[in-house]
């Protein structure tokens, strides 16, 4: 776990639908470390997606290119089943 005192710089920036800004600590799969002003925690970037957060930019070519793949499958899922909240 990263420390919060700790000077770390961000890897990628994202906002969640109520617009709340979090800044990506790190990634592994699809789980990533978010950081707001006050508190950080683990995250899924599918459900992130699903709950209607937005990439806002990335430093890392890799962690933005899993986030466009996983929007792709949130968004191939939502599109057979708008209902599904997956």
């Amino acid at each position: 776990m990263i420390e919060k005192t700790g000077a770390v710089e961000p890897i990628a920036t994202i906002r969640s639908r109520s617009g709340r800004v979090w800044n990506v600590l790190s990634w592994s799969g699809e789980a990533m470390i978010v950081a707001g002003e006050y508190d950080q925690f683990e995250s899924r970037i599918r459900n992130a997606i699903a709950f209607g957060t937005v990439l806002v930019e990335s430093a890392d070519p890799a962690f933005r290119r899993k986030w466009e793949s996983v929007a792709a499958k949130v968004a191939q899922v939502a599109a057979i089943s708008p209902d599904a909240h997956s």
